[in-house]
């Protein structure tokens, strides 16, 4: 008879620690690459409602708790970015070096660069956006520019 005890992922039965071991850090890599992708898709789905100028799509990316950085009520921002996303006429968003920098239980914050640019006006961010978990739906509830950088206009 084989007895066999399984502790945080870790076999112990005979010699094959290493290989429960090495079999637990592949199986937390593949869902550390699942979340990335569903957090990217996430952003991109956010960043597409922004360059499409659904504004009502857009604000829905946005956790009840959100709290925006520089206003005194999410309703003063919300207002603010109705008319950010919908009066230029054009909007162009690019995303680029998508990272998953940490992950708490039903939080996590991804860091990336967005390149964005209208008529008259274009820059390169590096954002950093804390997401949580509603249910069954990644929104952001923290948003911060770690870097603006203002490109030539289009």
């Amino acid at each position: 008879m084989v007895l066999l005890l399984v502790v945080q992922g870790l076999c112990l039965c005979g010699g094959s620690q290493t290989l429960a071991a090495d079999e637990a850090k592949t199986a937390e890599a593949r869902v550390r690459q699942q979340l990335q992708s569903d957090l990217r898709d996430v952003i991109s789905s956010w960043a597409g409602a922004w360059q499409s100028q659904f504004e009502d799509v857009y604000l829905l990316h946005y956790h009840p708790e959100f709290k925006p950085e520089g206003f005194a009520s999410v309703e003063a921002w919300r207002k603010f970015r109705r008319t950010r996303v919908t009066d230029p006429g054009t909007i162009n968003i690019a995303l680029k070096e998508f990272e998953l920098v940490e992950t708490h239980g039903d939080t996590a914050v991804v860091r990336f660069w967005l390149t964005y640019s209208r008529p008259g006006y274009a820059d390169r961010t590096h954002k950093e956006m804390g997401l949580r978990l509603q249910g069954h739906i990644w929104m952001i509830e923290r948003e911060h520019n770690l870097a603006v950088t203002k490109l030539a206009p289009p």
